[in-house]
């Protein structure tokens, strides 16, 4: 049995991406910013994550379009430091009003 990498793993991940129908919903309701997913694989958060690794690009690449910018390296730093310090302020303290599910 070979062993399991990061590099394996996500190679497992593309091919189950790519060899099934994927959906996602995203939901956060009105006065708040607690974000709920669901998706039709029941697989959870580790599939959350490859989904939205997918996605992200294409939002990228609109958003990169909308303001005529192109999407060179100082752009992308700028807008995966709000990925960050989003993710991070979740993970402390469980941020209040920024809860996931």
């Amino acid at each position: 049995m070979s062993e399991l990498t990061l590099d394996k793993f996500g190679e497992i991940m593309d091919d189950f991406l790519t060899k099934n129908h994927i959906q996602m919903l995203v939901e956060m309701p009105k006065g708040t910013q607690n974000v709920t997913i669901i998706d039709n694989t029941e697989a959870g958060p580790v599939i959350h994550f490859y989904i939205l690794l997918k996605a992200l690009p294409a939002v990228f690449k609109k958003l990169a379009e909308m303001i005529d910018i192109n999407p060179a390296e100082d752009f992308i730093d700028t807008t995966l430091g709000m990925v960050k310090s989003e993710i991070l302020e979740v993970l402390k303290d469980g941020a209040a009003g920024k809860e996931v599910t």
